[in-house]
This record gives C-alpha cells, sequence and structure tokens, in this order.
C-alpha cells in the first residue's frame, strides 16, 4: 500500500476553488469566471489526486466535501430552474392538490398563485406539463415547501444527502478493497458539489438511496463466504426502491440486484416498496401519468448516441421506408388497420429513441454478466444514461460515484465537459452540433485512448506471432 498522501497545502487550492465560485455569486450573470474556476478547481483535484496515494482518512473526504458543499448552499440557482418545480409540486402536494394532473397553468391551482406561489411558478419551466417525479421526491419537495425559508432547506438537504453518498462511497472503496483515495473523484468534484448544492437536483438524494442499497448488498455476504454478514436483505431492497421513488433512474438495475442479491426477502421489501410508493402515481391515471410520458416522448438534449442517430435517420429518410413498410403490410394482410394507428409515431426521433431502447436491454444482459457487483452496477447505470435522448449534467450523479471507484477517466473527464452543456443558456451557442462536440469530444477521444491501452497491454494470445510457447 502506499505510504505517501497529499499534503493538507495542496487541499488550499481545492478549498479556493470552491469559496471563489461563492464569489462569482451568480453563475449565469458571470459564466467565464464561473467556467474558469470550476476547470481551475478539477485541475487542483487531479493535483492532489496524482501527489496522493490509496487511502484518504474518512474525516479529511468529508470535511473537504462539507465545505465545498456548504459553500454552494448559498448561491442562485443560476443555471438551472429545476429547484423551482420542485419546490412548485411540494405546495401543490402540500395544498391537498395532485400534481400528476394538474400542470402550474392549471386554472385550479389559482389560489396557490394567489397565495404568494408567482415566485415558483413563474420562474418554472414548462408550465404546461404536469410532474414527471415520483412520489418519494414529491414528499421530499413538500418537507423543504413547508419551511419559511423553502429554497435554503431544499438546497441545504440535498447537500447532506450527498455528503451522505461521499460517506457511503468510502465506505463502499473499503468493503470492496478499492483505494479509498479514489472517493475524492465524486466527494471533490465541482460536479457533483455544483449540481446538489448550488443547483439543488434531487438526483443528489436518489443516487444517495442508490449508494446505500449497493453498500447493502455488498455487505450480505462476503465474497467466497456462503454466510450472510448481515441479515438485513429487507433493507437494501426498500433503499433500492426508494432510489426509483426518486428517480426513475435505479429501476434499470433492478434485475442486477435482483440476481445477486439472490435473497426472497430482498425481492420482497423492493417489490412491495415499489408497488406502494408508484401506486400514487399511475392509478389515477392507469398508467404512467401524462406529464412523464411527455417527458419520455418529447424531451432530448445532449444525448450522446441519440443527436446523431436521429439526425442520421432523418437524413437517410428512413421514416418514409417504415411507413412504406405498414402501407405494404396493410395492402397484404388482412386484419391489419389497426397499424394505422402508428403513423403518428414513425418520425426520426421517435425511431432513434426505438433504437436506443433496443440498445439498453443489451446493455442490462451484458450487466447481467459482468462478474463484480460494482462494476456491474456502473456499466448498467452509465450505459443506460449514454443511451439517454437526455443528458443534463446533474444526470451523471448516477454513475459518477461509480466512475470514481473505478479511476474511469472517459467519465472523470467528463464530468469536467458536462459543464459545456450549459453554454447554450450561457452563452447562447447552439446545442447542435456545437455544444455537443464540446461536451462530448473529450469523452470520446479518453475512452478510445483508454481502449487502446488496455489492448496494448492485453498480453498476445497463445500461439500469435511472438508469443512465448
Amino acid at each position: 500500500m502506499e505510504s505517501r498522501r497529499g499534503s493538507p497545502a495542496q487541499l488550499v487550492p481545492i478549498v479556493a476553488g470552491y469559496a471563489g465560485l461563492l464569489l462569482v455569486w451568480d453563475f449565469e450573470a458571470r459564466p467565464l469566471f464561473f467556467l474558469l474556476l470550476v476547470a481551475g478547481t478539477f485541475v487542483a483535484l487531479w493535483r492532489f489526486s496524482r501527489a496522493s496515494g490509496s487511502e484518504i482518512p474518512l474525516r479529511t473526504l468529508l470535511l473537504v466535501a462539507a465545505v465545498s458543499r456548504a459553500l454552494l448552499v448559498p448561491v442562485p440557482a443560476s443555471l438551472s430552474d429545476d429547484v423551482y418545480r420542485y419546490l412548485w409540486d411540494g405546495r401543490v402536494a402540500l395544498a391537498g392538490f395532485d400534481p400528476y394532473r394538474l400542470a402550474p397553468d392549471d386554472p385550479t391551482l389559482e389560489p396557490l398563485r394567489e397565495r404568494g406561489g408567482a415566485e415558483l411558478r413563474e420562474p418554472t419551466a414548462h408550465r404546461d406539463v404536469e410532474t414527471v417525479y415520483p412520489p418519494l421526491a414529491i414528499a421530499l419537495f413538500a418537507v423543504a415547501a413547508s419551511s419559511p425559508f423553502e429554497l435554503w432547506a431544499w438546497k441545504g438537504m440535498m447537500a447532506l444527502f450527498d455528503l451522505a453518498s461521499c460517506w457511503l462511497l468510502w465506505k463502499v472503496a473499503r468493503r470492496t478493497g478499492r483505494p479509498t483515495a479514489s472517493a475524492i473523484w465524486y466527494a471533490w468534484n465541482p460536479l457533483a458539489a455544483i449540481e446538489s448544492a448550488a443547483m439543488g437536483h434531487v438526483d443528489a438524494a436518489g443516487a444517495c438511496a442508490l449508494l446505500a442499497a449497493l453498500y447493502g448488498l455488498l455487505s450480505l455476504r462476503e465474497p467466497g463466504e456462503g454466510e450472510r454478514r448481515i441479515p438485513r436483505p429487507v433493507v437494501a431492497g426498500a433503499l433500492t426502491a426508494a432510489g426509483a421513488l426518486v428517480k426513475l433512474v435505479p429501476l434499470v438495475l433492478v434485475p442486477l440486484f435482483v440476481l445477486r442479491a439472490r435473497s426472497a426477502a430482498f425481492t420482497l421489501a423492493l417489490t412491495a416498496v415499489l408497488a406502494a410508493g408508484l401506486a400514487p402515481m399511475v392509478l389515477p391515471s392507469q398508467g404512467p401519468p401524462p406529464g412523464l410520458v411527455r417527458y419520455g416522448v418529447s424531451w432530448e438534449y445532449n444525448g450522446l448516441l441519440f443527436e446523431p442517430l436521429w439526425r442520421s435517420i432523418e437524413a437517410a429518410d428512413v421514416a418514409s421506408d417504415v411507413k412504406g413498410t405498414l402501407d405494404m403490410i396493410r395492402s397484404r394482410v388482412a386484419g391489419s388497420e389497426p397499424l394505422e394507428a402508428l403513423y403518428p409515431y414513425v418520425y426520426p426521433e421517435l425511431l432513434a429513441k426505438a433504437a436506443l431502447a433496443l440498445g439498453l436491454a443489451w446493455v442490462l444482459l451484458l450487466g447481467l454478466g459482468v462478474r463484480d457487483l460494482l462494476d456491474a452496477t456502473f456499466w448498467t447505470v452509465a450505459g443506460a444514461l449514454l443511451l439517454s435522448a437526455t443528458f443534463y449534467p446533474w444526470y451523471a450523479l448516477w454513475a459518477l460515484p461509480f466512475a470514481a471507484l473505478r479511476r474511469s477517466a472517459p467519465w472523470l473527464v467528463l464530468s469536467l465537459s458536462l459543464q459545456a452543456a450549459y453554454l447554450p443558456r450561457l452563452f447562447g451557442w447552439s446545442a447542435w452540433p456545437t455544444t455537443w462536440l464540446v461536451v462530448w469530444m473529450p469523452f470520446v477521444l479518453t475512452a478510445g485512448v483508454a481502449a487502446a491501452r488496455r489492448r496494448s497491454a492485453r498480453p498476445p494470445a497463445a500461439g500469435a506471432a511472438g508469443a512465448l510457447p
């Protein structure tokens, strides 16, 4: 084990970077200073990582993580208006209305606007869309909305959830035998601190529940032992469900976690909590709520594969070919008239999403075959995000903890380049192709270099030219 350790003096530039972000205050109003400070803090983090050994004391990890988030809680949520929607949905729920049926502009909610809700409703985008957030998220929104200092209360909650994630990540590193110093790539990463404490994204709470569930699964059995270390699979199952009830991302992990838990108690707890939690979301509309359907069909921004794929489909006029195939089937097959209902859905963006859904199924199957649970979790979550039509910077909170422990160079680079996803808001840049290239090309190039290094480090196959007998 390495004995060297980064000096306390090397922590100063990291903390100074966060203090500088506090002084910038409004990131949207001073975008150049914001981006320079983020880049500088990332470089300081990289330098500390290079100088430190494989282990870091938990108190040091949490101290710097806590300071960074405490410095960012007061700044305005100027890069994203999601926090205002959270608190509006919380007020709607507190008032006894159903946010899954009533969009912010619904006349039924006029009494809320008259009682001081306008300051939340006005900054909210997509006011004609019902909420897309699962019930546990709505409950958290309501808790914050009940506070007299609701914005600060909410951002403070997310900062605490994210700080708990840092603690859990250190524990997961210890449990899996990975260097605990790798956890700094999440705990001190500007993206994690900004998206949780400054912008207040609910993903911080969901990712915390997911990390807790993973730690619980890792604690059920020690490698090579048949006995449970702690007989609490119910807790791990409930935590997995809790993550999905904050945001639906952990649903992609359900097959993997059920298979690895090998516990009826885990599966029953997961199923029961999910069913009870999702009931208020799906029963009133007898299916997915309207806002979630609209999100799945219409939302698209910054997807790695989605953006070039749907444009390629459009250029090749694949939609016309699909419609032609439907016409042929309808003309030759009796009783195929119901196929006419598919025509409105045959357009490039939705065809691309259908193709990526098949890719997601492939990713999930491959993830089941990855032996190490942490690696399998990373593969599944990261693959799902990369196949998504929408990839905002805060979505990385779901994969970055696992990328940190694996020292995944492409994802660590992405945690910096993702700040470029704000360029259309900060400088009016076009989302395609300029912003997409700035965000994703560093990731793609780093992934290519990493793959080339793995191939060159791989021992030659037996019998190959130059191989030893």
